[in-house]
C-alpha cells in the first residue's frame, strides 16, 4: 500500500513524500525558513567581501600614490640641489671675473700713478783701472715692471743695465747716478758712492821647496811552501814619509810601490808626510799587501817613490830574499 503508485502513493502528489505531502510541505517550510535566516548572512558576507576588496584596492593606490610622490619629491630636491650648485658656480665665476676686472682697473689706475723706486746699492770700493760692478737688483716697482737702468758718471760716460760694469781711470771717492723707468715712463733716481783706490802691486810669492824623507822596508826572508804554490805568500810592505824641510804642515802625498824597477801591481797608495818629527814608525806608516809567488825566487828589490805638492822622493833600495821549499 506504501509504495504504490497513484496520488496516495509513498512518492505521489498527495503522498508522505509528495509536495504536497507532510515532509513535502515541511521542506518547504524548512526552505523558506532557512532562505529567511541564510540569506541575510550570505549577503553580508558577499558585501563584506566586496568592502574588503575596494579597501584593498585602495590601499594599494595610496601607496602607489605615495611612492609616486615621494619620487617626485627626491626628484625635485635633486632638481633643487643642481640648480644651487649651478646658481653658486655661475655666481662664483661672475665674482672671480668681476673681481679679477676691478683689479686689472684698480692696478692699472695706480700704476699710472706710484713711481718706481730707485735703489742704486754701494757703496762700492776697487783699484783704478779695476772694472767694478755695480747693483741696481733693489730697485722695484709697485705694480708695473721696470723697463730700463741708466747709469751716469761724473766723466760723462753712461751705461745702461741692471748689474752692469764700469773701471775708473782716476782714485778717489765718485758719485754715480742711477736712473730707472718702468713701463709708464714713470722715472726715480738715485745715487751710489763708489770709492777708487790706487793701483796695487801684487808681488808673488816665491815658492818655498818642500823636501821629503821616505822610508819604507819589507820581510828580509819570505818561503813559499809547497802547498802555498798556487796562491802564492801574502806579506806586507811598511811605508813612512816626514817632512824634512820646507813646510810646517802635515801633507798628504802618493805612495807607489816597485817591485824589480817595476811599478806593483798594487794600486798607488795615498799617505800622510808628517811634519816636524822626523822618520817615526809609530806614526803615520801604512802597510801595503804584497804577494810573493815561486817566480820570485832569489832576491826581490823594492823601492817606493812618494809624490808631494808635485815633486817626487825616492826611498833606499831594500831587498827580500824568497825561497821555495817542497
Amino acid at each position: 500500500m506504501i509504495f504504490q503508485r497513484g496520488p496516495m502513493g509513498l512518492m505521489g502528489p498527495m503522498g508522505p513524500m509528495g509536495p504536497m505531502g507532510p515532509m513535502g510541505i515541511s521542506y518547504q517550510i524548512l526552505s523558506v525558513l532557512i532562505g529567511k535566516l541564510w540569506g541575510p548572512w550570505v549577503r553580508d558576507r558577499d558585501r563584506d567581501r566586496d568592502r574588503d576588496r575596494d579597501c584593498d584596492r585602495d590601499r594599494d593606490r595610496d601607496r602607489d600614490r605615495d611612492r609616486d610622490c615621494d619620487r617626485d619629491r627626491d626628484c625635485d630636491r635633486d632638481c633643487d640641489r643642481d640648480c644651487d650648485r649651478d646658481r653658486d658656480r655661475d655666481c662664483d665665476r661672475d665674482r672671480d671675473r668681476d673681481c679679477d676686472r676691478d683689479c686689472d682697473r684698480d692696478r692699472d689706475r695706480d700704476c699710472s700713478r706710484r713711481r718706481p723706486v730707485a735703489v742704486a746699492g754701494g757703496p762700492y770700493d776697487g783699484r783704478v783701472g779695476e772694472g767694478i760692478q755695480l747693483d741696481a737688483s733693489g730697485s722695484f716697482d709697485p705694480d708695473c715692471d721696470l723697463a730700463s737702468f741708466e747709469w751716469h758718471f761724473r766723466d760723462g760716460s753712461t751705461t745702461t743695465g741692471r748689474t752692469p760694469t764700469h773701471s775708473f781711470s782716476e782714485p778717489g771717492e765718485h758719485s754715480v747716478l742711477l736712473v730707472v723707468r718702468d713701463t709708464r715712463r714713470l722715472v726715480a733716481s738715485d745715487v751710489a758712492t763708489v770709492v777708487v783706490g790706487p793701483d796695487a802691486v801684487i808681488i808673488d810669492p816665491e815658492p818655498v821647496p818642500v823636501e821629503v824623507g821616505v822610508c819604507a822596508g819589507a820581510p828580509r826572508c819570505v818561503t813559499i811552501k809547497a802547498r802555498d804554490c798556487r796562491r802564492g805568500t801574502t806579506k806586507s810592505v811598511w811605508i813612512n814619509a816626514f817632512v824634512e824641510e820646507g813646510s810646517t804642515n802635515d801633507l798628504v802625498g802618493v805612495a807607489t810601490l816597485y817591485r824589480n824597477g817595476v811599478a806593483d801591481a798594487t794600486e798607488p797608495q795615498e799617505i800622510v808626510v808628517s811634519a816636524g818629527t822626523g822618520w817615526d814608525r809609530r806614526r803615520n806608516t801604512i802597510r801595503v799587501p804584497v804577494t810573493f809567488w815561486p817566480a820570485d825566487r832569489g832576491r826581490v828589490e823594492w823601492q817606493v817613490v812618494v809624490e808631494v805638492a808635485g815633486q817626487e822622493f825616492q826611498s833606499r833600495v831594500f831587498y827580500t830574499k824568497v825561497s821555495v821549499r817542497r
